[in-house]
């Protein structure tokens, strides 16, 4: 694989820069394996992060105390198998170590530049695209896609009144030292504000959560199995299967949120991302973590809230998720749309104003990422490997395909449309996805064999595996 060295004018002056085929922003879940298929149908590919390495938010981005709240088996790319020695819920670390081992088992540390930012994504003409970078350089390419995922940007959130206490949003939470012997309020109820509560209540003794709203509620854990891979074997599937699942599992596990002092939901179970988290409840029912409703105003270190009850803390910590940002897209180039705080995509994955735009990593899968991650970044290397290479627009020959335009016609589909964040169960998705991948066969677009690989562990989790393993038949030799 090869580079061009260019050096042309942009508003800095001159710069050097890279022309080549490809440009992916992002080098996480969902950019990987872009550049991976990209590399194997044998296009030139360049991946910009701003990470010193692999692993988006594994690499940087989360907490050290955080891991993975589905299971190893449903997070991990299906070309790639996590190590067996990893355990069934992987910490950042390890998710990082695995994305790491990724990039270097499929050669794609070569075209990443690491440690580099995107100032800006433009239009260069004659269908060719211009990345301007932190470092003054800039890269000319045929296509670009973003990778950088939906939790970047925190949702903006304020209460009104003067604070004196400390305030920490969830992307500047990195780990239990910043919540030790405070008084901290948790303002949010997803998965991370879970977490914090829970890290915050051991650390201090107590802590406390504002739920603006109820939520379901589930144990990582339901008979012993990882609860993302229950169902995973049924012959029967679907959104149904997967709410009675649910459904059961929180009737068992949980229970009555009331009996915890929780709102109860205002929605069907599955139809927000689940919060997985065992503690939470445990701690709650142990008077550790007291649960209050959403807050109104501040007042000093004093917060009130909207059932008219107080409480004094020193610190907030504000984990109400994230909106969808791309700051390298100007308004001024006017390149996507929006309703509301979602962008319009064709296909969910291309951007339809302009040729050669593709966004990926917006969508969930509920019961972990990995296989969503993989099918996804290689239908969308195969469409931008056949949008550098066709005279029409691959948004024009999807739209073509018979079943499109049936649906079209028949059941309202819409190729443009909203981009649908919410979560849904691995095979709603990979059925989606297994239609495009159809439709991109029969239009010829470039594809090429998948390479495969197992991750080895390093000489640490080896050795912690051979440790448990002997435990293990120690264990079961005194049973005999």
């Amino acid at each position: 694989m090869g580079y061009t060295i260019v050096l042309f004018m942009n508003r800095s002056g001159v710069g050097e820069g890279f022309v080549i085929r490809h440009c992916v922003v992002g080098a996480g879940f969902a950019g990987l394996p872009v550049a991976k298929k990209l590399m194997e149908i044998g296009d030139e590919v360049v991946v910009v992060d701003r990470n010193p390495g692999p692993g988006g938010l594994w690499h940087t981005g989360a907490y050290e105390h955080a891991s993975i709240i589905s299971s190893r088996r449903t997070t991990e790319l299906p070309d790639y198998p996590m190590p067996g020695s990893y355990p069934d819920f992987p910490s950042k670390a390890q998710m990082a170590r695995y994305l790491g081992s990724y990039a270097a088992a499929f050669d794609l540390n070569a075209p990443c530049r690491f440690g580099t930012s995107v100032r800006r994504v433009r239009p260069g003409g004659l269908r060719r695209w211009i990345v301007e970078l932190d470092n003054g350089q800039i890269v000319e390419a045929d296509t670009v896609t973003i990778a950088t995922g939906h939790h970047s940007t925190p949702r903006p959130v304020s209460h009104p009144g003067e604070w004196d206490g400390a305030i920490i949003r969830s992307d500047a939470y990195r780990d239990a030292d910043q919540l030790r012997d405070l008084r901290v309020l948790v303002i949010g109820n997803g998965n991370t504000g879970c977490d914090i509560a829970v890290t915050a209540a051991r650390m201090n003794g107590c802590a406390d959560i504002s739920m603006r709203s109820g939520t379901y509620l589930f144990p990582k854990l339901f008979l012993g199995v990882p609860t993302a891979e229950l169902g995973r074997c049924l012959p029967v599937k679907g959104e149904w299967v997967d709410r009675l699942i649910a459904r059961v599992i929180h009737r068992c596990a949980v229970g009555d949120l009331s009996r915890y002092g929780l709102a109860p939901p205002g929605f069907r179970i599955l139809d927000k991302h689940p919060v997985v988290n065992s503690d939470l409840p445990s701690l709650i029912r142990h008077g550790r973590i007291k649960p209050r409703p959403a807050a109104e105003r501040l007042e000093g270190h004093r917060v009130h809230f909207v059932d008219g009850t107080t409480g004094e803390y020193d610190l907030i910590v504000y984990a109400v998720g994230y909106q969808i940002s791309f700051p390298f897209l100007h308004p001024e180039d006017d390149l996507l749309d929006w309703e509301g705080d979602l962008p319009i995509l064709h296909s969910q994955l291309i951007v339809p104003k302009v040729r050669g735009l593709f966004i990926t990593g917006l969508g969930q899968a509920r019961a972990g990422g990995g296989p969503l991650f993989q099918e996804t970044g290689y239908l969308v290397a195969r469409m931008a490997a056949h949008e550098a290479r066709s005279s029409q627009p691959i948004t024009e020959a999807i739209d073509r395909d018979r079943m499109i335009g049936f649906a079209r016609a028949f059941l309202g589909y819409r190729s443009v449309a909203r981009t649908d964040t919410r979560s849904h169960g691995i095979a709603y998705v990979t059925r989606g996805l297994r239609h495009l991948r159809s439709i991109l066969d029969g239009i010829g677009c470039p594809d090429a064999p998948s390479r495969t690989a197992r991750a080895i562990p390093t000489q640490t989790e080896a050795t912690g595996q051979r440790l448990r393993s002997s435990r293990m038949a120690m264990q079961n030799r005194g049973d005999q």
